[in-house]
């Protein structure tokens, strides 16, 4: 089921899809990809639709492999974070256009997302160019940077770093061939049509 370039362009295109459905790299990825999509999407999901949330999740996470296989035949791979990027990507964009304060629970869901974006995006770019600890090291201290931000500053303007920040990372990573560079991307872009061509759902906040 995980994606195999050279299968793939053998006929075997199904597997663009069923990659994003297994975790190959174990209980580690599953656990990090499964947080992503809990708390990331479910954010997202408070600002708009689910029909925006699958649609997101699946053609980030399509898109990206189709565009690594054509780049990179010869690799092999599956997981969901390039889906998690692409919901990532999506949901900075719409805090930012939004620019609305949650309360409550959601206030909560946002302060997490934004801990998770942070070290999503630093920690995989990391990995591409300096190795594991210094990754591990400087994913960490985003969020801890993000957190005190969020904390000092409001979510509201703390966004507009992290969608600095996702556009960077997302940037370095692409130049690799690193689907999550791509993902983080394609939610953005996805976000931007999505918002000229539907009116958006009001979060409890704006609603009252």
């Amino acid at each position: 089921m995980i994606r195999d370039g050279e299968l793939v362009r053998a006929g075997q295109w199904w597997r663009l899809v069923t990659s994003i459905l297994v975790q190959p790299d174990g209980w580690g990825q599953f656990a990090f990809n499964l947080l992503g999509i809990a708390v990331v999407g479910s954010a997202l999901e408070q600002r708009r639709s689910e029909r925006v949330w699958l649609l997101t999740y699946l053609v980030a996470g399509v898109g990206s492999g189709l565009v690594v296989t054509l780049l990179l035949p010869e690799q092999r791979d599956g997981g969901a974070s390039d889906c998690v990027a692409g919901l990532i990507g999506a949901l900075v964009v719409v805090w930012v256009l939004d620019r609305t304060t949650s309360t409550g629970f959601e206030a909560l869901l946002d302060t997490v997302a934004i801990a998770y974006s942070a070290f999503f995006c630093v920690y995989l770019t990391l990995i591409d160019l300096g190795g594991v600890w210094p990754a591990i090291i400087a994913g960490d201290a985003a969020v801890a940077v993000a957190l005190t931000a969020s904390r000092r500053f409001g979510a509201v303007r703390t966004v507009f770093g992290l969608l600095v920040l996702v556009t960077v990372t997302g940037g370095v990573m692409t130049a690799r061939i690193d689907g999550h560079g791509i993902g983080l991307l394609t939610g953005a872009l996805l976000a931007i049509i999505i918002a000229r061509t539907r009116p958006r759902r009001p979060t409890t906040a704006a609603a009252t």
